[in-house]
């Protein structure tokens, strides 16, 4: 589960890891890091055409057979295409800026203007794969030399930081503290499940989280759908545009608002405040009749109504069919 603010945070994720989410700015590195094809070099290989292919001797000295090299050919093709289409999900996820870190690129492919798979054969890296078509970065590179930021070896400390001094004349004294261990947060107003979710579940907590994602930065003012997939766009306009939400004289709109009460924790999916009242949305991709969902939101309420003295008011909402439920 992706943490539930991105205020002031950096994530660092894989590539799989990154599919379905968007970010403001990604950063790319490791692009010489060369890909893996050791499993097409093994001396044994089995291939659904050709089933089983072993090698043979001569003189005792072990040689792969005209097979061997076709499927080796084949799959490396095969392997750097889906690192290809992996690149492809990469470069689509930052909304407004993407840096990749990286050595020089050389030019050395001139200007290609379309990827053949003789050329395609060579990549070994990321960095191949850019340093193919690098005249279309050279306008957008900004070369930077790691030696004058003066970093130590290791990137922990400045090169030209002292050393402490200690005065070995006063020696230090140490106390022994006892720090008694307690629980500061007893629950949560979230439901909790204890059971193992089937597949099926997790992708509907997924989805769900995506949608939840989409509301948090969207921007209520002026909704920018330009990188939004359709159903994605449909279902944050629907939202937008109902009749509850376009009656409200908005002042301010609280996403992901996180409180501490007591022994309680919480974070409130949306808040909306107008000139008397606070309304608290909980977000629920489709059902919103559950208990637990109801008494969530009450929980959020107490909560306003010990902070604010305006009006508090709950509603529970189904992003996929667009209803509103107050509680």
């Amino acid at each position: 589960k992706q943490p539930a603010s991105d205020i002031n945070a950096v994530k660092i994720m894989s590539i799989h890891a990154s599919k379905g989410l968007e970010f403001p700015v990604c950063y790319f590195p490791e692009l010489s890091k060369n890909f893996n094809f050791n499993d097409s070099y093994a001396n044994f290989n089995y291939n659904k055409k050709y089933k089983l292919i072993i090698p043979y001797a001569i003189d005792g000295m072990i040689k792969s057979n005209i097979i061997k090299t076709l499927i080796m050919e084949n799959e490396k093709l095969n392997e750097i295409s889906e690192r290809l289409r992996l690149l492809y999900v990469a470069l689509t996820r930052p909304r407004e800026e993407l840096i990749l870190v990286g050595q020089p690129l050389t030019n050395e492919n001139g200007n290609v203007a379309f990827v053949r798979d003789a050329l395609k054969k060579r990549f070994k890296s990321f960095y191949s794969v850019f340093n193919s078509i690098s005249d279309y970065f050279m306008p957008f590179t900004e070369y930077i030399n790691i030696r004058k930021l003066g970093l130590s070896k290791d990137y922990l400390y400045n090169k030209n930081s002292k050393k402490l001094e200690v005065d070995n004349k006063n020696k230090l004294a140490f106390n022994n503290v006892q720090l008694k261990k307690s629980q500061i947060f007893t629950h949560h107003p979230s439901k909790d499940s204890i059971k193992v979710a089937t597949k099926k579940e997790l992708e509907i907590m997924e989805e769900g989280t995506y949608f939840h994602k989409l509301l948090e930065i969207t921007d209520f003012n002026s909704p920018d759908y330009t990188n939004y997939p359709l159903e994605g766009e449909n279902l944050i306009r629907k939202f937008l545009e109902s009749d509850f939400i376009k009656s409200l004289n908005i002042i301010e709109v609280y996403h992901e608002l996180e409180y501490i009460k007591g022994e309680e924790r919480g974070i409130i999916d949306l808040v909306i405040e107008t000139d008397t009242r606070l309304l608290v949305i909980d977000y629920k991709l489709s059902n919103i009749n559950d208990k637990a969902y109801i008494k969530q939101v009450s929980s959020y309420k107490d909560y306003l109504k010990s902070v604010s003295e305006k009006e508090v008011l709950g509603y529970l909402y189904s992003i996929k069919q667009g209803i509103f439920k107050e509680v």
